[in-house]
């Protein structure tokens, strides 16, 4: 539950009073080294990379010296990209019963704007290697970046783009816990950094998120920003401001808020030529501003973003700010963001390109020009992880990194991951609006646009360069089944109320709780899809049943809140031909025994 930590960070609704925003941050804290355990004593372990890496050769060496190993597997990964190429680099044909995975990405190459599509080779490799895992029974993946950002201090060089590994393992942990391992970070320019990840992988530690440096253990947490108000600004009305995202949507919203907040030039970046609604909202725009140019440029296109900076710079344009905003989740009409099992190339690319490559692309563009302003608007499923949004939250983290290469310098930078936002974007959509409805059964809020605007006027005076932006029910709480197993978000969750079952299902023979859960999954199953239970056969197949997606997730916070058992979405969504007494035997596998004995 998150009661307690947003009575000192909400900063004030509209008019309406309703779904205040909370800010939070990720803070950095020193840990103490766990001691060395046994655990690890029969596992297999595959220290793999992308390109030559001396820090994964050193950790195979250390896992291989420790004795804490069965075996270690060494491979270099340079051009596979395919599922049956990592698959094959992997052996995943080879028996496991403990089967661990180390993926190194501190040899993959920086981004470079001259590559275009070329730049993100490895991600696609390692969303493989994610699938993969979550495929192969026994198998626990951990992911090893250097990004010179993460923990208290960062420690070049920067490597943004590699944020994309942190919100694709987010998600990865939420939708595939048993095959998840963690995220580590570490210094590049340190030698003995792949000691240090051997040393923390033989320890039996709990964390999955940490970052290893000279000076030691760091370990995040998500708290809340206390002391902060919405304050109305004004911009200076000289300065240009441009906008990606085009006339549309939160993009429009955001341009009407600059226009009345003072700023008089804009200039708005849309992949689409203008039509009849998009001229009607530029020229709403033009009667506000005193000059307001749209042109048609796909942001996440180097050599467009390149000859668009080097324009500004020769007009001397001076930049009061760059919101970047663009995002695209659709590809040939249907969506691109998709669960970690089922995600393609195709759809990472689509959502890569415009949030990710474009926030990079713009990044370069305020460094060319001096701006004052570089705001970026990701997603809270990146900091909080979110089942079937993998590639679109690890698309995501990377404006978070962006933010943060620019501490210390005169543009202030600031990634806001937003929650569910109604009324434009994916939220109009009726996809979003499923979701969201979703959401708000576990206490996750839908910020309306007065809610956007107000907190994004007090997140800008915040000191840090990544805020969360959430609403939460007061009364509920915040009711995600991952809050209560993931380290970095212990000084969040709380009550949340798991288990409610229990208490009945100890005071039943053990050969009939099967049956019991059985018949529970088809009660919620039937009120979530709107049919008579006799209409929900306990031997169909879930997908003759009619579970998407969208069901899957309601189903996985229904079994957590009847039973205290934290299913992966891969389980329910990956294995659709699977029956509800399938399931209901699977769930009285997982029964938390001590939990069992306190309620009976």
């Amino acid at each position: 539950m998150i009661e307690s930590a947003l009575s000192s960070t909400s900063l004030p609704a509209d008019a309406t009073g309703e779904g205040n925003a909370g800010l939070f941050s990720i803070g950095w804290q020193p840990a103490e080294w766990p001691e060395r355990g046994a655990a690890a004593a029969m596992a297999q372990w595959h220290v793999i990379s992308w390109g030559p890496s001396a820090s994964a050769d050193r950790c195979h060496d250390a896992l291989r010296a420790s004795g804490l190993a069965a075996g270690v597997a060494r491979a270099t990964l340079a051009v596979a990209t395919s599922a049956a190429e990592v698959a094959a680099s992997l052996r995943w044909d080879l028996p496991a019963a403990d089967r661990r995975v180390v993926f190194f990405l501190d040899g993959a190459p920086a981004f470079d704007a001259s590559a275009a599509r070329g730049n993100w080779a490895w991600a696609h490799a390692l969303v493989h290697a994610c699938q993969q895992a979550a495929l192969a029974s026994g198998t626990r993946l951990w992911i090893v970046t250097a990004t010179g950002l993460l923990g208290p201090t960062p420690a070049g060089p920067a490597r943004p783009e590699q944020y994309f590994a942190w919100g694709l393992g987010r998600c990865h942990a939420v939708e595939s816990p048993e095959s998840w391992g963690g995220l580590i970070d570490i210094d590049a320019g340190d030698a003995d950094a792949g000691d240090a990840v051997a040393r923390f992988l033989t320890s039996g530690s709990s964390e999955d998120e940490v970052a290893l440096s000279p000076d030691g253990l760091q370990v995040p947490r998500l708290a809340a920003i206390s002391g902060l108000r919405a304050m109305a600004r004004s911009f200076d009305g000289d300065r240009l401001f441009v906008l990606t995202g085009g006339l549309q949507g939160l993009s429009f919203e955001i341009a009407r808020w600059l226009g009345a907040r003072g700023a008089r030039r804009l200039l708005v970046l849309g992949r689409s030529p203008l039509d009849a609604g998009r001229q009607d909202r530029l020229r709403e725009l033009q009667a506000l501003c005193d000059h307001v140019e749209y042109q048609a440029h796909d942001v996440g296109d180097p050599e467009v973003m390149q000859a668009l900076t080097a324009r500004l710079k020769h007009e001397g344009r001076r930049i009061g700010g760059i919101f970047h905003l663009a995002s695209s989740w659709q590809r040939n009409g249907r969506t691109a963001v998709a669960p970690l099992a089922h995600v393609t190339r195709e759809d990472t690319e689509e959502v890569v390109w415009a949030k990710a490559q474009g926030a990079l692309l713009v990044a370069e563009m305020a460094r060319q020009t001096d701006a004052d302003l570089l705001v970026l608007f990701s997603t809270a499923a990146a900091t909080l992880g979110s089942p079937g949004q993998a590639n679109y939250a690890g698309a995501n983290s990377v404006l978070d990194g962006v933010a943060r290469q620019f501490e210390g310098s005169r543009t202030r930078a600031l990634s806001v991951a937003w929650g569910p936002i109604a009324e434009a974007g994916f939220g109009n959509s009726e996809q979003g609006r499923d979701l969201h409805e979703l959401w708000e059964r576990v206490g996750l809020r839908r910020l309306r646009l007065a809610h956007v605007l107000s907190t994004l006027d007090g997140s800008l005076d915040a000191p840090e360069s990544h805020v969360t932006a959430i609403s939460v029910d007061e009364d509920q709480g915040l009711s995600l089944p991952w809050l209560q197993s993931r380290p970095i978000f212990e000084g969040l969750s709380g009550s949340a109320a798991t288990g409610l079952l229990l208490p009945e299902l100890a005071s039943l023979p053990p050969a009939q709780r099967v049956d019991f859960i059985a018949r529970t999954l088809r009660a919620s199953l039937a009120t979530i899809l709107n049919l008579d239970e006799q209409d929900v056969g306990l031997e169909a197949p879930l997908a003759d049943l009619g579970v998407d997606s969208l069901v899957a997730l309601e189903m996985l916070f229904t079994v957590d809140r009847d039973f205290g058992v934290s299913l992966g979405f891969d389980e329910t969504l990956l294995g659709m031909d699977v029956t509800l007494r399938a399931l209901a035997g699977e769930i009285d596998r997982r029964l938390p025994a001590q939990a069992l004995e306190m309620a009976a």
